[in-house]
């Protein structure tokens, strides 16, 4: 017997428990080049072949995978849903993201078209884009009269002016003056940027008129859902293009609080989807069926679907490949000690971490280039500057122990260390009297191993923005713990699910003056990119607040708390080893 369905505080939801699951079924498409586009139906096993069919559109750098969560809810109130990955680019579609371009991407929605027409016999099709996806959807729509309705998801329209806006270059006005831009990173991928740059001037999606043109020639039902605090959109572009489109039938959503990343807050991502559903409803069956209730996947559905789909995606990278992606990583991530937002992350660690005494050990798993051995250091060279001579002499002095598993880093790390306690050490020496404020040593160690360490031998254990990167994190924080004193403190951070340092970059970049500093900055969205993508491609996870706290309970942690950090992109949990 099936549950009746039980509503949400939201007006017009319903939370179906029992409702049908949903059938993800893999696709292997052609685009008219000949390449495999790989992609995704998702739909009910009750679902009539003539339901009408919605195409999602990723953004730049992001696969099939990253509108599960709106795929299901479509599903679920009825539609069929195509997701795919965008061939030269990220994904299981074929060629590498170093070609991709503009008109690729609006012939790779062609080819789907084209399936979901021919294939799927779909007499009614609709378009959902996302960020620059959009922009290549918006000129699709504009004369596949196949398309019967069109939504932009934070859409980026100015190509030209949003990259403008990242990077503080214009690569457009710099082409059109001869120079040869080459390979370029962009958001943490390699593209050739004279080929991207080309075709988007020669084919029309490079600037705000040519946008204006193709809104024009749109006489669909659309929908722009645009982000309150987008750094990258001008919102008077979004202006622009919203009232050149030809068609009075047309609807403009503001999403509170959300940058450029939807799925940031759950809240907005589950009410956007519901908006979406409606705006569907509305655009097929008439402005009156969008009055019925709508459902409410089941998250454990999602769950399981995304977890078949990331083993799906993920591959065993060799520890070697490994190593060598982490040095190349964190070989331009000594700029982050700059930002005040990750500068906020380490003072809140400090202060979980509590009070020192004398002698203590505190083992950093996970160091890198020492970040927070070099935050330890200057707090503490800070404070001996402001002391006398008794008050010093008093004072407590940490034994740090740094682990990584790329040595060069390691390297890195004490060369640092010592260059700072060099420079200040003379203007304390009277106080110092030749005793290091902070005893480092530095090892190679794996963290998917066993530590090399006795148990019950740290006092304070930190492990920051790191467990989202070893194999197993169960097995990794027991081990951590074993090794921690009965009483001592754990403080482990990790990104949130679909962080967006967009805003990260955006605080960063605000108080940038030199050239220097602006490089710096963009290597925070480079390296988020890089980031991003290996947790797209499956071998990376984020935890929740949730996620972070049962992980520390299963392992024996009390005392658990969880709290936000890093510009609210990061979740911090400190907990302590209770006595046996």
């Amino acid at each position: 017997m099936q549950d009746s369905p039980r509503t949400d505080d939201r007006s017009g939801l319903e939370l179906d428990e029992g409702f049908e699951s949903i059938f993800s079924t893999s696709l292997v498409l052609l685009n008219r080049s000949r390449n495999r586009l790989a992609a995704v139906l998702d739909q009910q096993s009750t679902t009539k072949t003539s339901a009408p069919v919605v195409i999602l559109v990723s953004g730049y750098g992001k696969t099939k995978s990253s509108h599960l969560r709106l795929g299901y809810y479509l599903a679920y109130n009825g539609f069929r849903v195509i997701r795919y990955d965008h061939s030269n680019h990220i994904g299981e579609s074929d060629g590498p993201i170093l070609l991709t371009t503009l008109s690729q991407m609006a012939a790779d929605l062609e080819a789907v078209i084209d399936f979901v027409a021919q294939k799927l016999t779909a007499a009614q099709i609709g378009v959902v884009a996302e960020s620059l996806g959009a922009r290549a959807a918006l000129k699709v729509a504009s004369y596949d009269r196949r398309v019967g309705f069109f939504a932009s998801l934070i859409g980026v329209f100015d190509v030209q002016d949003t990259l403008r806006t990242i990077y503080g270059e214009d690569g457009f006005v710099e082409k059109m003056h001869g120079v040869d831009l080459g390979i370029r990173d962009i958001m943490g991928f390699q593209v050739d940027s004279d080929r991207f740059v080309l075709d988007a001037c020669h084919n029309g999606f490079h600037s705000i008129e040519s946008a204006e043109r193709d809104a024009a020639n749109s006489q669909l039902p659309t929908y722009f859902f645009v982000a309150e605090n987008d750094p990258w959109v001008d919102q008077e572009s979004v202006r622009r293009v919203f009232a050149s489109l030809g068609t009075t039938r047309k609807k403009k959503y503001l999403l509170p609080g959300v940058m450029h990343e939807l799925y940031e807050n759950p809240i907005i991502a589950a009410d956007t989807c519901c908006d979406i559903v409606k705006a569907v409803q509305s655009s097929f069956h008439g402005d009156n069926a969008g009055q019925e209730l709508i459902r409410v996947p089941p998250e454990n559905s999602l769950v399981a679907q995304s977890r078949i789909e990331k083993r799906a995606r993920s591959k065993d990278m060799k520890t070697a490949e490994e190593k060598l992606f982490w040095t190349e990583y964190l070989e331009k991530y000594s700029y982050i000690v700059k930002l005040q937002d990750y500068w906020n992350l380490l003072e809140s660690i400090g202060s979980c971490l509590g009070a020192w005494k004398r002698g203590e050990r505190i083992l950093d798993a996970g160091c890198g280039i020492g970040n927070f051995g070099t935050f330890l250091l200057v707090r503490h060279l800070y404070q001996a500057l402001q002391l006398n001579t008794a008050s010093l002499r008093r004072k407590s002095w940490a034994q740090y122990v740094g682990i990584d598993f790329v040595h060069d880093s390691l390297i890195q790390a004490k060369a640092v260390h010592q260059q700072l306690h060099e420079e200040f050490g003379p203007r304390i020496e009277w106080a110092l009297r030749g005793t290091s404020l902070v005893d480092f040593s530095y090892s190679v160690v794996d963290l998917n191993c066993e530590l090399p360490f006795k148990s019950q031998c740290f006092d304070k254990i930190i492990s920051n923005l790191v467990l989202s990167y070893v194999k197993d994190p169960e097995f990794t924080l027991s081990e951590l713990c074993r090794t921690l004193k009965v009483g001592g403190r754990i403080v482990i951070t990790t990104l949130k699910p679909n962080a967006d340092l967009s805003r990260i970059y955006r605080n960063y970049a605000s108080v940038s003056r030199t050239t220097e500093e602006i490089r710096q900055a963009r290597m925070v969205l480079s390296n988020a990119g890089l980031i991003k993508h290996k947790e797209a491609e499956g071998f990376y996870q984020f935890f929740s607040e949730f996620q972070l706290t049962d992980l520390l309970q299963k392992i024996g942690c009390h005392r658990i708390v969880s709290f936000r950090s890093f510009g609210d992109q990061a979740n911090v949990a400190v907990a302590e080893k209770p006595s046996l």
